[in-house]
């Protein structure tokens, strides 16, 4: 919760409207529940919350040595809880924002991004590896094990991306 709450000062400058959206966080109910039982969703948690929180705050003036580290931390997130791996992309994505805002060019840009992926890389490689030669999938989220075992691959999962209609899906969001 200090982790979301320092972002939530950090990009609301009026204390009033920071301190009512700081309340909502801290209250959500994601937050309240994960830090009263044991298991790794509260580190998950944490970890995937530092993530979201430095991508948010990522500016071109020291974006590479930025995007290593966090590239670890995005790691030892995903090693926490797999659905962080999720927050790759987005990762990635908030790079090209540093790009976008005009605070780096593309080539720092692109560098941050292969050091990224090297951070969260050198943290994770063994697990991925390690489920890829054991079960045949690179994780052991349960439907990557039910997928594999009903024969459904890559192919599949590319069927079915082209079967959605994914501008209905964008509108109803």
């Amino acid at each position: 919760v200090a982790i979301a709450l320092w972002g939530v000062r950090r990009w609301i400058r009026h204390p009033v409207a920071a301190a009512l959206v700081g309340i909502v966080v801290a209250m959500h109910p994601l937050y309240l529940l994960n830090t009263l039982r044991v298991s790794n969703d509260a580190l998950g948690l944490v970890l995937g919350t530092w993530v979201v929180v430095w991508c948010l705050a990522l500016e071109g003036r020291r974006v590479r040595r930025h995007a290593l580290a966090l590239g670890l931390v995005l790691g030892l997130a995903v090693l926490a809880k797999t659905v962080n791996l999720v927050l790759a992309p987005f990762a990635l994505f908030c790079l090209v924002m540093v790009v976008v805002r005009g605070q780096a060019g593309w080539g720092r840009v692109a560098v941050a991004g292969v050091l990224l992926v090297a951070g969260a890389a050198a943290v994770t490689h063994g697990y991925f590896w390690h489920n890829l030669t054991t079960f045949g999938t690179p994780t052991t989220m349960q439907e990557a094990v039910a997928n594999q075992e009903a024969g459904r691959g890559l192919s599949a999962m590319l069927e079915t991306i082209g079967r959605i209609d994914w501008w209905e899906r964008l509108r109803l969001l």
